[in-house]
């Protein structure tokens, strides 16, 4: 699996902090990959991830193939970049704050 040197520290912080937020912007990057994956294991921070992207860098979703539903993977090949990176943390059923106020509002 990947190593994460700042997963427990993250932990700790949006744990004692209340108005501590972090954006999902270089997850979907090779070497942050693997702290999107731990991440995923706790629902109770998705209050506290905002959506974002590293554009124009890529987004990689080799990762989260065999972790997400076959229809979240056919999304993952968009060339949007953007589109990309919200099928991808979807797929992996990772929430985040901003991208879902605006879906809800919008349907």
């Amino acid at each position: 699996m990947f190593w994460e040197k700042f997963y427990a520290t993250f932990l700790d912080l949006a744990s004692s902090c209340p108005n501590l937020y972090s954006d999902i912007s270089a997850l979907s990057l090779p070497n942050r990959m693997g702290m999107l994956l731990r991440l995923r294991r706790h629902p109770a921070l998705r209050r506290k991830l905002l959506f974002g992207t590293d554009y124009p860098l890529r987004v990689f979703c080799w990762a989260g193939y065999g972790r997400m539903e076959r229809s979240a993977q056919e999304e993952t090949k968009t060339t949007n970049r953007f589109d990309r990176q919200y099928a991808l943390c979807r797929g992996l059923s990772m929430g985040f704050r901003s991208i879902d106020d605006v879906v809800e509002s919008v349907r």
